[in-house]
């Protein structure tokens, strides 16, 4: 959740949304709680009156990877496509390692062709994740 100030080409993240109490995670897929997750994005819209806004996904992947797989690139389509989400270029955030310090985010900026716009890498640093 959060904004996206087009005349900066900047993304503001200011809320994240779990997974809800009824999402299933295994080490290499994961279902989350889909009633849930758009009940609390409801909310927080509402609560903002539109300001904050769904912009996108973000999880976990294993082993430090945090390349796209073809299921994210499809999710960010079907997002893109999804006339409730109101979010024509979606973004994913996709945090490595157990510890989850390496972060890359992408955005669907052309349909099926996600493109990295950050690369953050929080190895060493001493902050709390």
């Amino acid at each position: 959740m959060g904004y996206i100030l087009r005349e900066k080409e900047e993304v503001i993240i200011t809320e994240f949304v779990g997974p809800g109490p009824a999402a299933k995670h295994k080490h290499n897929s994961f279902v989350p709680d889909y009633i849930w997750q758009n009940e609390e994005c409801g909310k927080i819209y509402d609560q903002t009156n539109g300001l904050i806004t769904y912009i996108g996904d973000w999880h976990t992947h294993p082993d430090n990877l945090t390349d796209l797989s073809q299921l994210d690139i499809n999710a960010l389509c079907k997002i893109s496509e999804h006339k409730e989400a109101n979010c024509v270029n979606p973004i994913m955030l996709i945090m490595g390692n157990h510890k989850c310090t390496v972060v890359d985010v992408y955005q669907l900026l052309d349909y099926s062709k996600p493109m990295m716009i950050e690369n953050f890498d929080f190895e060493g640093v001493n902050a709390k994740v």
